[in-house]
C-alpha cells in the first residue's frame, strides 16, 4: 500500500517532468519508506529507462523496492502497457522485483489527473491491478 505523501510525491514529481516521463522507486529499509525520483535516461515522453544509480546503495544496506512508478504524459493513461510489461521482465520471464507495487500515473497537459497500481501474480505470469 502506498501512503497519501508517497502518492502525493510521485505526482508532484511527474507533473515536474512533464511532458516527459517521470520515473522512480518507493524503498523500504531500516529508515522507513522514501520515495527516489530517478532519473529517466531515455528522457522520452513515450518510455523511460529508470537509472538506479540513485538508490543501488540503498538496495546494499538491507532496503527493498517497494514501488515502482512511472508517468504516461498525454498517451495512454493510468495502465501497465505491453511495452511496460515487457520491460519490467527479465530474461526468464519474471519481474526482477516481483514483490513490487508498479504505478503509472496518467499526466494530461501538465496535471495528473489518474493513478493505477499493479502488482505480478506468479500464478498468472502477468502483472494484474490492485489497490493501491
Amino acid at each position: 500500500m502506498l501512503t497519501v505523501a508517497e502518492l502525493s510525491e510521485m505526482q508532484r514529481h511527474a507533473e515536474a517532468e512533464y511532458p516527459l516521463e517521470c520515473c522512480g522507486v518507493v524503498l523500504e529499509g531500516p529508515a522507513g519508506r522514501r520515495v527516489v525520483r530517478c532519473r529517466n535516461l531515455s528522457r522520452s515522453h513515450i518510455g523511460y529507462l529508470l537509472d538506479p544509480r540513485g538508490f543501488v546503495a540503498d538496495l546494499r544496506t538491507g532496503a527493498r523496492v517497494a514501488a515502482i512508478y512511472h508517468s504516461h504524459p498525454d498517451n495512454g493513461g493510468a495502465v501497465l502497457s505491453e511495452t511496460d510489461r515487457r520491460a519490467a521482465l527479465l530474461h526468464d520471464g519474471k519481474p526482477a522485483y516481483p514483490e513490487a507495487l508498479y504505478v503509472v500515473l496518467s499526466v494530461l497537459q501538465g496535471r495528473v489527473d489518474a493513478a493505477a497500481s499493479f502488482r505480478w501474480n506468479p500464478q498468472q505470469r502477468d502483472f494484474l491491478p490492485v489497490a493501491a
